[in-house]
């Protein structure tokens, strides 16, 4: 039982250990190499492939990572339920609201290489405007009177020119391209930086856990 703990401990750290490193390798040293050598067009296919590749290793790691801290505590001896499991394990879900809610939207924008903007589009319009009925003069003493038969009023119809908005994809210029790509990077220092917290502690728990 003790080997076993001691296994699923080790793979949930290293786990925490690779996600973490993944991240600020990228934000550190890979992307601005890139974005300072390569063409705009071979960056915004290295970016993408690089951020759906984070993203796999960070799910996936990181929920393995958190299932077998959780599983090493809960079948742990009372003895050997030390909170630094708990922490580590934590580490992975406080990483992914960050990103979700930094990077996310960001992310997506860069790897589709398009976002929305809204376009104003002049269109004719048809409108119905109410017009009065016309007085009648008296041809005896030019006054004016309604006659009873002609007192409804009269709609038509007018054509006015009108501004509709629309949402279109387009494509990112370079500025903003590396505007969101700088972003991002920021983001992913602060993912990493967050994991790396969780490897801290589950590797200085470990070294002083008494169960292995």
């Amino acid at each position: 039982m003790g080997k076993c703990l001691t296994i699923v401990k080790l793979v949930g750290i290293g786990s925490l250990g690779i996600s973490s490193g993944a991240f600020l390798v990228s934000s550190l040293s890979y992307v601005p190499k890139a974005a300072n050598s390569l063409q705009l067009g071979e960056l915004k296919v290295k970016v993408s492939k690089l951020i759906t590749g984070l993203r796999l290793g960070f799910w996936g790691l990181g929920s393995l990572a958190s299932y077998l801290l959780y599983e090493a505590y809960a079948r742990s001896p009372v003895y050997g339920k030390h909170p630094y499991l708990i922490y580590a394990a934590l580490s992975f879900p406080v990483a992914l609201a960050y990103n979700y809610y930094y990077a996310f939207s960001d992310e997506q924008k860069l790897v589709k290489d398009s976002e929305e903007k809204i376009i104003y589009r002049t269109e004719k319009k048809k409108v119905e405007k109410v017009v009065s009925p016309e007085e009648d003069k008296s041809p005896l003493d030019n006054s004016v009177y309604n006659d009873l038969g002609n007192r409804d009023p009269k709609v038509e119809e007018t054509e006015v020119d009108v501004e509709v908005p629309t949402v279109s994809q387009v494509e990112l210029s370079e500025p903003t391209f590396k505007e969101l790509l700088s972003t991002v990077s920021e983001s992913h220092l602060y993912t990493g930086a967050i994991l790396g917290v969780g490897f801290l502690l589950g590797s200085i728990g470990y070294i002083g856990d008494n169960l292995k």
